[in-house]
C-alpha cells in the first residue's frame, strides 16, 4: 500500500471557522488517493466528506456514486437487482475513482472491502485509512440512526437491531481486512470533524505511514 504522503499547496491549513465549508481551492495536494473505510457505524464517510472539505480535496463518496448511476437507492438496488449487479456498479466505480485525476479522497461502501479485487485495487493504487469503531459502539451508532431516520443503517445491516450479536459475523468478516490498513483513527467517542483533523495532520505531516 502507498503511503499518506501529500504536497503543501501554496495555502497552508488553516482551521475553518465555517465549519466544514468546501474550499475549492485546494490547501494539500495528494500524490495517491486516500481511502477511508470502517464499520457500520464507523461514519468513516463522514470523516472523508470533512476532510475534503476542509483542504478542497477532491471526494468521493462510493456509495452515492453507485445510488446516482443506477436511479436507486442502495436498498431498491439490492431488491430490485439483487447484490451481484450493485457489486458491478460498484467495481467499477471504484475503479474510476482511484483513477481520477488530482487524487482523491475516497469514501468506500461498508462491504467495498469484503470483495478481494477491490481490496487488491486498492493496495496497488492508495493509502487504506481504516476509522476504527468496536462492536458495542457501533450497534449503538446504528440503533441511533435507525431512531433518527426510521430505517436501517445499509442493505447489509440487520434492520431493526435489537442485539448486539446480530452484528458480529459482519464485523469477524471485516475486521481482518480493516486490519491491513495503512492508518487507524480511533472513532470511539469522537465526532466525525475531529478525526478528519487527525487526518489533515497525518497528511501535512508526511509521516511516511
Amino acid at each position: 500500500m502507498g503511503s499518506l504522503t501529500a504536497q503543501t499547496a501554496s495555502a497552508p491549513y488553516r482551521e475553518n471557522p465555517l465549519g466544514d465549508y468546501y474550499d475549492p481551492h485546494p490547501l494539500l495536494q495528494l500524490r495517491q488517493p486516500v481511502v477511508l473505510a470502517g464499520v457500520p457505524g464507523a461514519r468513516h464517510r463522514q470523516v472523508a466528506h470533512a476532510a475534503a472539505a476542509r483542504t478542497g480535496i477532491s471526494f468521493a463518496d462510493l456509495d452515492r456514486w453507485i445510488e446516482h448511476e443506477a436511479g436507486a437507492s442502495l436498498w431498491d438496488l439490492v431488491a430490485a437487482r439483487g447484490e451481484a449487479a450493485l457489486r458491478e456498479i460498484e467495481a467499477r466505480l471504484l475503479e474510476r475513482a482511484l483513477r481520477t485525476a488530482p487524487p482523491s479522497i475516497i469514501a468506500l461502501g461498508d462491504t467495498t472491502l469484503l470483495e478481494q479485487a477491490n481490496r487488491e485495487r486498492i493496495d496497488e493504487s492508495a493509502t487504506l485509512v481504516h476509522v476504527h469503531l468496536d462492536l458495542a459502539g457501533a450497534y449503538w451508532q446504528i440503533r441511533r440512526h435507525e431512531e433518527t431516520h426510521g430505517r436501517g443503517w445499509s442493505p447489509f445491516v440487520p434492520s431493526p437491531v435489537e442485539d448486539i450479536a446480530e452484528l458480529r459475523p459482519l464485523f469477524q468478516r471485516l475486521e481482518p481486512v480493516l486490519a491491513g490498513a495503512r492508518l487507524r483513527l480511533e472513532a470511539a467517542g469522537r465526532h466525525p470533524s475531529e478525526l478528519a483533523t487527525e487526518l489533515i495532520e497525518h497528511l501535512r505531516a508526511d509521516h511516511n505511514l
